[in-house]
């Protein structure tokens, strides 16, 4: 804080503590235009509530198929739709 203070010439600054909470994560790995993309998904109880494509592994899949990424993701959307929650 101090440091702040002297490098910003600042005559003060506002300080706060946050939590922090989080959903219970696991991973699983998917085929995609026969490339391995791995899928992070978040549970709360027991539901899948969110599942999203490793930004890497879409990157490597785009650069090798061609496939746009933004294409790539509807892709994996349609295809993690029925498994998210398994």
């Amino acid at each position: 804080r101090e440091r702040l203070l002297r490098e910003t010439g600042s005559l003060g600054v506002r300080q706060r503590d946050q939590a922090r909470i989080a959903l219970r994560r696991d991973w699983l790995t998917v085929e995609l235009h026969g490339h391995p993309v791995r899928v992070k998904r978040g549970w709360l109880s027991d539901e899948c509530i969110v599942a999203r494509g490793e930004h890497d592994d879409l990157q490597r899949v785009s650069e090798a198929t061609g496939v746009p990424l933004r294409v790539l993701r509807g892709d994996l959307e349609r295809l993690i739709g029925g498994i998210a929650g398994e």
